[in-house]
């Protein structure tokens, strides 16, 4: 794989190999505007290549989130815009909160559209694993690449 480093030095290679053996102009011209393009390319490539993150709450906004429990019971939160998506899904019910939400440093609170009542969760942030209280119960829920 090519790398700017790599087609930073082809370029000062074919520099010092037209002076050392005087290459025509056009033959000059072209070599230098592939390793440009080169250059433009692979710096186009490499600026897409990672996803900053800079604060939890954008992290976890990132991604999906789910467990599945002994029990055979799934878990999921799901984010699109400022809305959260937190559904339980049981052999008996479902439990669906969806709508607005706020996430804070410790804390993500879900304004249920259907129920119109505010749930509050407490969340730690370990890697690829989201700790979620609630009520004094927590679950460990993981992220969904």
């Amino acid at each position: 794989m090519f790398t700017a480093a790599t087609f930073g030095s082809l370029f000062l290679v074919m520099i010092s190999f037209s002076a050392a053996y005087s290459l025509p102009g056009d033959v000059m011209r072209r070599l230098r505007t592939i390793c440009i393009c080169g250059l433009i390319v692979t710096g186009i490539l490499l600026s897409g290549c990672k996803r900053t993150v800079s604060s939890p709450s954008d992290e976890i906004r990132l991604y999906s989130w789910s467990a599945e429990l002994d029990n055979g019971n799934t878990v999921t939160l799901r984010f699109k815009d400022d809305n959260a998506d937190f559904k339980v899904n049981n052999n008996d019910f479902s439990l669906d909160i969806s709508g607005y939400c706020h996430i804070e440093d410790d804390s993500i609170s879900v304004y249920d559209n259907s129920t119109e009542e505010y749930y509050r969760f407490i969340y730690t942030l370990h890697g690829d694993s989201l700790e979620l209280g609630y009520m004094g119960g927590t679950i460990k829920l993981s992220k969904i690449i």
